[in-house]
């Protein structure tokens, strides 16, 4: 076992992502992309289900690194080794009682993940920071707000790297104004794209100034690798608590996490129309939603990738939102909290 806090990418990880990107554009791969039940990257044509792999990222480096991280986990999993469980920093095993910690090892021929969501967006970012000045710059503003929070608010108790409620509070505060040389905030989805980093926070995590105290879960943190606004009559769970005139978007992610993501009619939801007329097909990559978690974890799930279906409206001059990880009929958008805030950040390069 290979214990990595967030330092740099794993070699055979990277030069395999820089080997797939020199064979691409030299034309040595027709090359085609379908995050299927049997993931490949790049995989052979396989007919209207297919799209060139810059097309899904265009060209974003941090897309195609989350990628490619799931890639190496399916390569190595079988039905009964799933490589990656989902966990929180002082539960993950082998890290207990040593000062919290994720384990992520992509570089062995036995890769592992095992981690929670923000430990997940940390490692891609803090990776991508070792080999691209923009993200190096991006990952110092976002560490630096992380510090900011613990000196002023050490209510955060196991906070050893940002939760998914300081990226959700970062971005937002770039939307307010902050300013970032290199990150971009956004809260409109009609403005998401692939290559972001998306965040919420619930109730009293989405104010800077409560004064509750801060642990376990704190929302939810993703990469975005496709976006797709889609009608309300395509949305299969119930959706009747979401605002009048809310907008949908089916969004396909890279995430560790413990909840099924996806649809109950794969053959149509869970494939997407890209700008270049091809297509995507993204299932749920992570088997291990049964009985076997992996290794010592307690739960199951981890990192892979999968689709969300995000909604958001206005009343009252402001926007709202909704999600759900799992839209099947009998599965309802989650707006039971007081609030239910998100906010994303796009790396400026």
């Amino acid at each position: 076992m290979k214990l990595i806090q967030a330092k740099a990418p794993c070699n055979r990880f990277f030069w395999s992502l820089l080997l797939t990107a020199f064979l691409m554009m030299n034309g040595v791969f027709s090359a085609t992309l379908v995050l299927a039940e049997d993931l490949e990257i790049p995989i052979t044509d396989d007919g209207e289900k297919s799209t060139t792999f810059d097309a899904v990222c265009n060209d974003n480096l941090l897309c195609e690194f989350a990628i490619n991280a799931v890639d190496i986990l399916k390569k190595a999993e079988t039905d009964d080794d799933p490589h990656t469980c989902y966990c929180h920093e002082d539960e993950c095993p082998g890290n207990q009682n040593t000062g919290g910690g994720f384990d992520i090892d992509l570089d062995s021929d036995s890769p592992e993940v095992q981690t929670d969501c923000s430990g997940w967006a940390t490692f891609a970012l803090d990776s991508m920071a070792s080999t691209n000045n923009a993200y190096q710059a991006a990952y110092s503003e976002l560490t630096a707000f992380q510090q900011e929070y613990k000196n002023d608010f050490p209510k955060i108790s196991g906070s050893t790297w940002p939760k998914a409620f300081i990226y959700r509070n970062f971005f937002a505060g770039l939307v307010a104004g902050t300013t970032s040389n290199s990150w971009n905030g956004f809260q409109d989805l009609s403005e998401l794209t692939a290559g972001d980093v998306l965040a919420w926070c619930f109730d009293d995590l989405c104010d800077p100034d409560t004064t509750t105290t801060i642990s376990g879960d704190t929302g939810h943190v993703l990469i975005v690798i496709a976006v797709e606004e889609i009608q309300e009559d395509d949305v299969h769970a119930d959706h009747s608590n979401v605002g009048d005139g809310a907008q949908y978007w089916r969004v396909g992610v890279v995430d560790s996490s413990s909840v099924p993501h996806g649809s109950s009619d794969k053959d149509t939801d869970e494939v997407f129309e890209l700008a270049d007329g091809n297509t995507l097909q993204i299932f749920d990559s992570r088997r291990q939603y049964g009985d076997h978690p992996y290794g010592d974890c307690t739960s199951k799930g981890g990192l892979g990738s999968g689709i969300i279906v995000l909604a958001q409206w206005e009343e009252d001059g402001k926007l709202n939102w909704a999600k759900t990880f799992h839209d099947i009929h009998n599965n309802t958008f989650a707006t039971s909290h007081t609030s239910f805030e998100i906010a994303f950040g796009r790396v400026t390069d």
